[in-house]
């Protein structure tokens, strides 16, 4: 018997990338498809313990170039992002957990960071080695939002541990 995440996982490219190449955080195009996170969210979600669900939605590139299109034309990049996060918010809430969301789209276009989900907490991070991360963590701050820093090192597309600067 196929499970709902063989399903979503084998029968749902949408789920991953849309037919005209707009990609949202690894979910569906913003409205028309949430039905497909609704029904991974009711298996996945409740597997884990933890009272936190880390949603991702970072690497968002080609919204509004496709099916999605009337729709940025009508609430704008920043306006779509946070209804899907939004409603991302309402799928999971009823499960008893926190969203973590990936901080660098929002702290990049920051109309979205006042529409976002108030119990969201944010997690700041960066592909590069700097003497301060406060350009990615302020916005969020200041906007109330409790927020997680997550270091990391310059190693992807390497093998093993060989990088020289952690940060």
């Amino acid at each position: 018997m196929r499970s709902r995440s063989d399903t979503w996982r084998t029968s749902s490219p949408a789920l991953l990338q849309s037919d005209a190449g707009e990609r949202l955080g690894g979910h569906s195009r913003p409205g028309r498809d949430l039905r497909v996170p609704e029904d991974m969210y009711a298996e996945v979600v409740p597997a884990y313990a933890s009272t936190l669900f880390h949603i991702n939605c970072d690497e968002v590139s080609g919204l509004g170039n496709g099916p999605a299109k009337r729709m940025v034309d009508s609430m704008g990049d920043a306006g779509v992002y946070a209804y899907h996060i939004n409603r991302i918010a309402d799928i999971i809430r009823p499960y008893g957990k926190r969203m973590l969301m990936w901080g660098d789209i929002a702290v990049g276009n920051p109309q979205i960071i006042d529409r976002l989900p108030r119990d969201l907490i944010v997690v700041s991070w960066g592909y590069h080695a700097a003497e301060s991360f406060d350009d990615a963590i302020l916005p969020f701050k200041k906007s109330g939002f409790e927020f997680m820093v997550a270091p990391g090192v310059s190693c992807w597309g390497r093998s093993g541990l060989t990088c020289p600067t952690p940060w």
